[in-house]
């Protein structure tokens, strides 16, 4: 979603003015009621800021004015020389933590010009994570900002509605950059704020950087929560391009699914289709003439369906539009369903044109190139045989035949092949991250912390009460809340019994003892130690005790 820039530019501050302004309020109070002011009346507030006498500004209300008329000029595309003198000085006053919510303030304001600037993703990020950090040191703000809101709030409300703008952000370029659960860590507890405090305008980009991540992973059950969350958002907003867009994510979603066999049989899979082209139809219902930069996403998932539905007349409708639209980033995959729908009402000719087309755009669907390939061959041996009366031709074209189909085989099984691993390389991936992030999870605490975690336990397990054993795994994730999540999500393949021993081995349990909390042999304990390690395919235990 390319609408979260102005958003989150209008949302880069959060407190309000005052609803009386006589008398006219010193200098350096204006600003604090212009942090309301220039969202809604920027002109004339932009007009305020030039007028006011700065010459008596103090040199923290002379960094908070450059802060001010930097964010001013973001909102007018004021981009270049002034805007990043105005941030330099701003910078050079707030980086030494004299005023964490103004310093937190700049570094966000300043990732948004490197952004709006295209100054790269790695500075983008290096100062939105900047702003994270001093804003989750804030513990104060100037009281003005709260005493100058037109709803009720609080100091430490003010406070995280500029944490939770910032966290989004970062969740929305982690998401764009591919690092999906990175993306969730951030825009999860993001998006429940924004939920809860009822910003819908927030929450509707929140939802969709989480749906679109989790769509991402194939988990559409996750993926299908949010996407609605964000729709009901839209709704309530009566954003009615915003609802036409979640539309077009769900159908989106519905051909994800399909596209990775995410269904259990032909009838889920139909399922699946007419719920795309219905999500798609309401979609298009409410944008009507307005051409968008996503109606062609709609309707590549409406030919997509028709297609698979065998309704080649409707596919071929919906394919022409894409393929005609300018800058449509789905032309390639209008091509392929046109080709498609051509060759199966028979109309060859038009079939082998756009077989062309499509093979020569520029696409990195291995799979898709090969049957466009397979389709042109067929097209042109069964040319061939039509002109061809001689039986000796016949047998030349069922051999080129042959080879073609044993070709395309071998290329099919490569490309399974190449998928497997690719798939087995992102799952390996995606375990390391989850050990790694359990392993941050356990060294939160320090090495006496631990001893008296240990401690506790030991007398908890010495009482011999009957509950001992939920005793002692309550004491655990209270000194490690993520603890066993991160463990599910490091080691999938380990059932209950082997998750416990390995936090029981973590708490310098013996084999002896870990039998009695669990109620098994010795031996049994003892075998359930080295299955864990088999399972995995290293020892959990000995890694997290080192």
């Amino acid at each position: 979603m390319k609408t979260w820039l102005p958003i989150v530019l209008a949302f880069s501050f959060l407190t309000a003015c005052a609803r009386q302004q006589t008398p006219p309020p010193p200098e350096e109070d204006m600003l604090y009621r212009l942090e309301c002011f220039y969202q809604t009346n920027l002109d004339s507030a932009s007009r305020i800021l030039d007028t006011l006498d700065i010459s008596v500004l103090s040199e923290k209300e002379r960094a908070h004015y450059c802060l001010l008329k930097a964010r001013t000029n973001q909102l007018q595309w004021k981009v270049g020389a002034e805007t990043d003198s105005l941030l330099h000085e701003a910078e050079n006053y707030f980086a030494n933590g004299k005023d964490q919510f103004l310093e937190a303030i700049t570094y966000w304001t300043i990732s948004l010009d490197a952004l709006m600037t295209r100054k790269g993703v790695k500075f983008v990020l290096d100062y939105q994570l900047k702003a994270l950090q001093s804003i989750e040191c804030c513990r104060h703000v100037d009281e003005r900002f709260v005493s100058y809101s037109p709803k009720p709030t609080t100091e430490q409300n003010v406070i995280d509605n500029i944490k939770y703008s910032i966290t989004m952000r970062l969740g929305m370029a982690y998401a764009e950059s591919h690092y999906y659960w990175e993306s969730i860590r951030y825009l999860k507890p993001t998006e429940a704020f924004f939920y809860d405090n009822h910003l819908y305008t927030m929450h509707t980009t929140t939802a969709y950087g989480l749906g679109l991540s989790y769509m991402r992973l194939n988990e559409p059950d996750s993926s299908l929560k949010y996407f609605e969350r964000g729709y009901l958002s839209a709704e309530k907003r009566g954003n009615r391009e915003d609802m036409a867009l979640y539309h077009s994510l769900l159908a989106r979603l519905y051909k994800n699914m399909l596209e990775n066999h995410l269904y259990e049989d032909d009838t889920e899979a139909k399922t699946l289709l007419l719920k795309a082209v219905a999500e798609s139809k309401k979609s298009l219902d409410i944008l009507g003439d307005t051409l968008t930069k996503y109606k062609s996403d709609v309707m590549d998932v409406l030919a997509y369906a028709y297609c698979e539905l065998h309704q080649y007349d409707s596919c071929i409708y919906y394919a022409k539009q894409v393929y005609e639209m300018p800058r449509s980033l789905w032309k390639s995959e209008a091509a392929h369903y046109l080709y498609q729908s051509y060759l199966a009402l028979g109309d060859n000719e038009k079939a082998l044109h756009y077989v062309n087309l499509y093979l020569g755009m520029d696409h990195d669907d291995v799979s898709e190139m090969m049957a466009v390939a397979k389709v042109k061959e067929e097209y042109d041996l069964k040319m061939e045989l039509q002109n061809k009366d001689n039986e000796h031709q016949m047998k030349r074209m069922r051999l080129y035949l042959l080879i073609a189909l044993l070709f395309i085989a071998l290329l099919l099984t490569l490309l399974f092949v190449s998928r497997y691993r690719k798939n087995k390389e992102i799952e390996v991936l995606r375990l390391r991250e989850a050990q790694r992030l359990l392993e941050v999870e356990l060294g939160q605490i320090t090495g006496q912390q631990k001893e008296m975690l240990q401690r506790r336990v030991m007398v908890i397990y010495q009482s011999r009460v009957k509950d001992r054993l939920q005793r002692i795994l309550d004491e655990f994730e209270a000194a490690y809340p993520k603890a066993m999540e991160r463990l599910k999500a490091a080691c999938p393949n380990l059932n209950e019994t082997e998750r416990r021993i390995v936090v029981l081995s973590f708490l310098q349990f013996r084999v002896k003892e870990e039998a009695d909390l669990l109620g098994l042999t010795e031996n049994t304990a003892q075998k359930y130690r080295s299955n864990i390690k088999k399972k995995v395919g290293f020892d959990p235990i000995s890694a997290l005790a080192d």
